[in-house]
C-alpha cells in the first residue's frame, strides 16, 4: 500500500468527521467560481454602465471569500489534528516519525482540497445559469447568455489549490510532539475540574456592559473602534470563565440542581462550555459580524433610498454666476424633454432663504407661507393656518425631530419668532429632502428677514427651486428602462457642465438601488458562507465527542438511565452548543441594529427579519444534527 493510498483510506474511514468540512469548502469554491464566471462574462466586461459596479463589488467579494476560506481551512485542520492524538500515538508506536505524520496529514488535506475544488466547480457549472438568472433579476439587468467560463475555472482551481497547498503546509507546525502515552490516552484521560478566575468573569461582564452602553450612546468613531475590542475580550472570557461561574452558582442550589436530569446535563455543561470556549467565541464573533453587517446594510439601504426619494420628479436650482445672476438653462431643457416625451407635468417654483446665526453657529432655512400653501395642496398635506407676524411653523421629519430646535421661541437676528406648531412630515414631502428642517413664515416676515439679514451680514443665500411633478408617474422606484429614468440620466449628463444643482428622482433612486442590489446579492452568499462555516465548526465539535459520550452514557444506562431521559439530556446539551453562541450574537447585533435604526430613522423590524431567517436555518440544522446524534447514542445504551 502506497502512502497516497494510506492517506485516501484514512479519509474514507473518517468520512463522518470530514463531511461538514468538505461540504463547506466545496460551497465556498462554488460561490467563488460563480462570482468569477459572472465577472468574466463577455456582457459584463463590455457594459461600462453597470458592468464596472458589478465587477468591483464581486471582486471585493472574491477577496472576502478567499481570505475567510483560508482562515476556515486553517482552523479546521487544527481541530482535526487535536482529535487524532490517539491515532498519531499508535502510528508513532509503530515507528512513524514526525516527518511521516506531517506528510500523511499534508496528503490527506491535499486530497480533500482537490475533491472540494472539483465538486465546487462542477456544482458551479451546473447551477451557473440559475445563478446568472437570480443575479440579473436582483440587479435589474437583461439576462446573460450561457458561455463556458474557461477563465473562471482556471482562476478558481488555481486560487483554491494554492490555498489548500499553503494550509496543508502549515500542518507540520501544528502536530504536537507529545510522548506516546499522552497521545494514546487522547480523550480517555479524566478531565480536571474547570479552572476559573472571578476577576476574569467580572472583567467579562464589565467589558460587555461597557460595549453595549457605548453603542447605546450612538454610532460614532469611538464606538466603532472600541465596541468590537471590548466585545472580543468580554465574549472570550464569557465562555471561558463567566459561564462556568454561573453554572457553579446554579449547582449550589440543591432544589434546582438535584431535580430530574439536571444533575446529569448541568454537571457536564461546565466542562463542555470550558472545552468549547474558543469554538463558542469564534462562532459568536462570526455570527455577530454576519448579523450586524446584514442589519446595518439593510438600515443604510432604507435610509439612503428614503433620503433620495421626493414628491417631485425633477428639481433645478440655479446658482449665482460671477455677475450675481441666477439664470437657469437646465430649467428649459427639463420642460422640453417632458414635452418631447408626451407627458403632462406641473411646474412649481419655491424660494428658500438661508440665514446663519453666527453666535449659535446654526443655519435656518425659511420659505414663504404662500408658496408652501401651494406645495402642501399639491402633496395632500393639511394646509397651515394663517400666520401672524413673528409666528413660525417648524417642518421636520421624525428622524430629525431630536435635532430640531426645542424651545417654543427662537431668536433670528433682532427678531424673535414664536414656534406656533411643529409639523412632522415624511422626508419626501419636504421641499428640499436633504435639509433636516425648514421654517415657514408669512410673506411679510420673509421680506423683513431677507432685508435685515443682508444688513446684519447674516444672509447666506436665497435659492429659487424649480420643481416638476408628473401625475402619470407613480411614487414607486421606477424601472431602469422607464421614461423617467431615461430623461433623468440624459439631463444628469447635460447638468455636469452647468452651474446648477439638479435632482432627477428616478435616476438617483435607480442608481442607488442598483448599487445596493449588487451589495445585497454579494452579501447573501457571503453570509451563507459564514453560516455554513459556523455550522461546520459545530458539527465537527459535536462528533468529536461522540465516542466519549457513547462510553459515558453506556455506563450511566446501566444504573437506570431511560431512553426519554437520554433524549432530553442530549437535546439540552446540543441546544446549548448550537444556540448559546447564536443568542449572544443576536444580543450584540440586535442592540447595535436598534441604535442604528434609531439614528437613521428606519424601521428595525424589517431589519430583524433577516436575523429570523438565520434562526430558522439554525433550528432546522439543530433538529437534523440532534436526531442523528441521538440515533447514534441509542445504539450504545443498555
Amino acid at each position: 500500500m502506497t502512502f497516497w493510498q494510506f492517506a485516501y483510506r484514512n479519509i474514507s474511514r473518517s468520512i463522518r468527521n470530514y463531511l461538514a468540512f468538505f461540504f463547506s469548502s466545496a460551497f465556498s469554491v462554488m460561490i467563488f467560481f460563480s462570482y468569477a464566471a459572472f465577472i468574466f462574462h463577455p456582457r459584463i466586461t463590455q457594459d461600462e454602465t453597470i458592468g464596472n459596479t458589478v465587477q468591483i463589488g464581486m471582486i471585493v467579494a472574491e477577496f472576502i471569500i478567499y481570505f475567510f476560506s483560508f482562515l476556515f481551512v486553517i482552523y479546521s485542520i487544527g481541530n482535526f489534528l487535536k482529535i487524532r492524538s490517539k491515532e498519531f500515538g499508535l502510528l508513532t508506536l509503530m515507528g512513524a516519525t514526525s516527518n511521516k505524520l506531517s506528510r500523511l496529514v499534508f496528503l490527506e488535506h491535499i486530497i480533500i482540497g482537490a475533491m472540494s475544488i472539483g465538486t465546487g466547480i462542477l456544482a458551479g457549472l451546473l447551477f451557473m445559469q440559475l445563478f446568472f438568472l437570480g443575479a440579473t433579476n436582483i440587479i435589474d439587468m437583461p439576462p446573460l447568455s450561457f458561455y463556458f467560463p474557461i477563465t473562471a475555472v482556471q482562476v478558481t482551481a488555481g486560487s483554491f489549490f494554492l490555498l489548500f497547498l499553503i494550509a496543508s503546509f502549515f500542518t507540520r507546525f501544528m502536530i504536537r510532539k507529545n510522548n506516546i502515552l499522552t497521545l494514546i490516552q487522547g480523550s480517555v484521560k479524566p478531565k480536571k475540574e474547570p479552572r476559573i478566575s472571578i476577576f476574569l468573569a467580572l472583567l467579562s461582564a464589565g467589558t460587555i456592559c461597557s460595549a453595549l452602553f457605548l453603542v447605546s450612546l450612538g454610532i460614532n468613531t469611538i464606538s466603532i473602534v472600541l465596541t468590537p475590542l471590548l466585545l472580543i475580550i468580554g465574549t472570550y472570557f464569557l465562555f471561558s470563565h463567566l459561564s462556568v461561574v454561573i453554572i457553579r452558582l446554579l449547582k449550589q442550589k440543591r432544589s434546582f440542581f438535584w431535580g430530574g436530569t439536571k444533575l446529569l446535563w448541568l454537571s457536564d455543561l461546565s466542562y463542555r462550555i470550558k472545552d468549547n470556549a474558543r469554538l463558542f467565541f469564534l462562532v459568536t464573533i462570526v455570527s455577530t459580524v454576519a448579523f450586524t453587517s446584514a442589519g446595518g446594510f439593510l438600515a443604510i439601504k432604507e435610509f439612503i433610498i428614503d433620503s433620495l426619494d421626493s414628491s417631485f420628479h425633477f428639481q433645478v436650482t440655479p446658482f449665482e454666476d460671477k455677475n450675481g445672476k441666477k439664470e437657469s438653462t437646465l430649467d428649459k431643457k427639463v420642460g422640453q424633454e417632458l414635452k418631447n416625451a408626451g407627458v403632462s407635468y406641473l411646474k412649481m417654483t419655491t424660494t428658500i432663504l438661508t440665514i446663519r446665526d453666527r453666535q449659535l453657529d446654526k443655519t435656518y432655512d425659511f420659505m414663504k407661507l404662500s408658496e408652501y400653501e401651494n406645495w402642501a395642496k399639491r402633496n395632500g398635506i393639511k394646509i397651515i393656518p394663517l400666520l401672524k407676524s413673528s409666528e413660525v411653523i417648524l417642518l421636520t421629519t421624525s428622524r430629525m425631530e431630536e435635532d430640531a430646535p426645542s424651545p417654543s421661541s427662537m431668536q433670528v437676528g433682532k427678531k424673535k419668532f414664536h414656534i406656533q406648531e411643529r409639523k412632522i412630515l415624511p422626508k419626501k414631502d419636504h421641499v428640499r429632502p436633504q435639509i433636516p428642517y425648514e421654517f415657514v413664515v408669512n410673506d411679510t416676515d420673509y421680506t423683513e428677514l431677507l432685508l435685515s439679514s443682508k444688513e446684519n451680514k447674516t444672509y447666506l443665500t436665497e435659492e429659487t427651486l424649480y420643481n416638476y411633478f408628473v401625475p402619470s408617474w407613480n411614487d414607486e422606484i421606477p424601472k431602469r428602462d422607464s421614461i423617467e429614468v431615461q430623461i433623468g440620466q440624459k439631463l444628469q449628463q447635460e447638468a455636469k457642465g452647468i452651474n446648477e444643482h439638479f435632482i432627477a428622482r428616478g435616476a438617483q433612486l435607480v442608481q442607488a438601488k442598483q448599487v445596493f442590489d449588487v451589495m445585497m446579492f454579494i452579501g447573501i452568499f457571503i453570509a451563507m458562507i459564514f453560516f455554513l462555516a459556523a455550522a461546520s465548526f459545530l458539527y465537527f465539535r459535536l462528533y468529536a465527542d461522540l465516542e466519549e459520550d457513547q462510553r459515558k452514557y453506556y455506563s450511566i444506562s446501566k444504573i437506570g438511565l431511560t431512553l426519554s431521559e437520554l433524549r432530553s439530556t442530549i437535546t439540552i446539551q446540543i441546544a446549548v452548543l448550537f444556540f448559546l453562541p447564536f443568542f449572544v450574537a443576536v444580543l450584540y447585533s440586535g442592540f447595535s441594529i436598534l441604535v442604528m435604526s434609531r439614528q437613521l430613522g428606519v424601521n428595525p423590524f424589517v431589519i430583524f427579519s433577516g436575523i429570523s431567517i438565520f434562526f430558522i436555518f439554525q433550528l432546522v440544522y439543530f433538529s437534523f444534527a440532534n436526531s442523528r446524534y441521538i440515533k447514534h447514542m441509542k445504539r450504545h445504551i443498555v
